[in-house]
């Protein structure tokens, strides 16, 4: 089973090119663009890692980690 990656940026253009690197390394991730929104994810499924802006505004991004 290939790794997952739970991105999270509220920067849109950061995010964008985060995302872009990740896909021409040919990795698979999810990108959201609120803390809210990744405990969602990460409530519903399993991220073998979470790469987070330090400045989430809805969300300290520590509690990414729980």
């Amino acid at each position: 089973m290939a790794s997952s990656i739970l991105l999270v940026d509220g920067d849109r253009a950061q995010r964008a090119l985060t995302e872009q690197a990740l896909a021409s390394a040919g990795l698979f991730y999810v990108a959201v663009e609120s803390g809210g929104a990744a405990l969602n994810l990460a409530g519903e499924r399993r991220f073998d890692l979470v790469i987070t802006s330090s400045s989430l505004r809805d969300t300290d991004p520590r509690r990414l980690a729980e």
